[in-house]
């Protein structure tokens, strides 16, 4: 089971750590982020799956469009996106991280 989940610089989220538990319920205001938190979970299960990184990441987007606004550096071509989990396997905890750097040539 997950345990936590920790997004930075995607779409609208800046930095969001969500300890989560078995049953867990997201709720908030449209326009919250609680779409992109789900797609962000869903990215890093994906990035596991497929050959291009990129298409672990839904939509129409190019270059840094997935990277939130602030986290643009003007004197960078590159930008990361940084996803983290937890889990609870058979008692033991574990660990993954994956840092995904975005750059402002448009997606093949």
């Amino acid at each position: 089971m997950m345990t936590r989940f920790r997004v930075r610089n995607y779409k609208c989220l800046k930095d969001v750590d969500v300890p989560l538990t078995p049953i867990h319920v997201v709720i908030g205001a449209n326009d919250a982020g609680k779409t992109s938190l789900h797609e962000a979970m869903r990215s890093l299960f994906l990035a596991a799956q497929v050959d291009d990184l990129t298409d672990a990441f839904p939509g129409n987007w190019k270059g840094r469009d997935l990277v939130w606004e602030k986290a643009r550096d003007p004197d960078s071509n590159a930008s990361d996106i940084e996803f983290e989990a937890e889990w609870q396997i058979q008692g033991k905890p574990s660990s993954y991280e994956l840092v995904v750097t975005f750059y402002e040539e448009e997606r093949k």
